[in-house]
């Protein structure tokens, strides 16, 4: 596994401190408080200093009615009573035509119709509580009678599923709160109900056994790791260390990262707390709360805090392994 030296200061104490920086974050830290000059610095010489992503906050997205396209009308997410049902924007991509992110909105009570895609994807729960049974566990749509149909999973904020390609599923919102929610695929996004419009299965249809590789992770199921005095990770998919990934974040109250680059670019989400993701030492960074998105480029120069106050908790995911090399400051 390849891994980077740096030279950054400890936090509050201006003492020189070297760490380690692996694939999965920074991994030690021993203070030198000799006199002996450090050694040089391992680190990134940014020589392009204008690179950016973006932050962008949930309430600066314009949400609009995700069934009908013909309504123009930007809802606002918060207001349940206002909502025609679910509402969807990108936050990068196109999901009608090819890889994209997207956040959705759904009000209290909303089942979505049993439904395939012929693409998988992934979610994550920002706000309330939802559910995502497969298969034979929909037979309680079809007959409202739950007695031969296993429980649903219910996923609270920072929880993760993942829908493989035409499987037979649905999505909820159980409420009592909107569903604030992010999903993410590498193909183009599309919806083919399995039932009619009186809600039963269409003409030849029978609901099979839920996928193998369905995924159902509630937040309580999480795993998380200390990969610096800051931060800790835990997996949703994937290998953060090696491959493809989306991975779970928790910065403590206050915690600051060194300014650093990655060598693959990536795409956040913000669940919990008040987060920031400065590029280029810019002074008045967009605060992320809840529903926050923002997207970092290879080798753009940049720092992730979390505000003092409470811990912040966000998924983020790469198409390639992470790693984390300082700046040279």
């Amino acid at each position: 596994m390849k891994t980077w030296s740096a030279v950054v200061r400890a936090w509050g104490s201006g003492t020189a401190c070297a760490m380690v920086v692996g694939m999965v974050g920074l991994v030690g830290c021993e203070s030198d408080e000799s006199s002996t000059p450090a050694a040089p610095a391992d680190c990134f010489e940014a020589t392009d200093k204008t690179l950016a992503g973006e932050t962008k906050a949930f309430g600066d997205f314009e949400f609009k009615n995700a069934f009908d396209p013909t309504d123009g009308k930007v809802y606002d997410p918060s207001d349940a009573a206002s909502l025609p049902g679910p509402l969807m924007v990108d936050a990068w991509g196109d999901r009608g035509t090819g890889a994209h992110g997207t956040l959705g909105v759904f009000p209290p009570g909303f089942a979505a119709p049993l439904h395939t895609h012929s693409a998988e994807y992934h979610g994550v729960v920002l706000q309330g509580q939802m559910t995502n049974p497969f298969g034979t566990d929909l037979d309680v749509f079809l007959d409202g009678d739950s007695s031969n149909d296993k429980g649903a999973v219910v996923l609270g904020p920072g929880s993760y599923w993942r829908v493989p390609a035409g499987s037979q599923h649905t999505t909820t919102c159980v409420g009592p709160e909107v569903c604030w929610f992010y999903f993410h695929s590498e193909e183009a996004f599309d919806f083919a109900p399995i039932v009619d419009a009186s809600g039963q299965l269409n003409a030849g249809t029978t609901l099979e056994s839920p996928p193998a590789d369905a995924v159902l992770l509630p937040n309580a199921e999480l795993a998380f790791q200390e990969s610096a005095p800051f931060v800790s990770f835990a997996p949703a998919w994937g290998d953060m260390q090696q491959s493809a990934h989306g991975t779970f974040g928790k910065f403590i109250p206050g915690g600051t990262s060194p300014l650093h680059v990655h060598g693959a670019s990536y795409y956040g989400v913000v669940i919990s707390g008040a987060l920031t993701n400065p590029f280029n030492s810019e002074p008045n960074p967009t605060q992320l709360t809840t529903g926050g998105y923002w997207s970092v480029p290879e080798k753009a120069v940049h720092v992730t805090a979390c505000a003092n106050g409470s811990e912040c908790l966000f998924y983020f995911h790469q198409r390639a392994g992470f790693d984390f090399q300082s700046v040279c400051e």
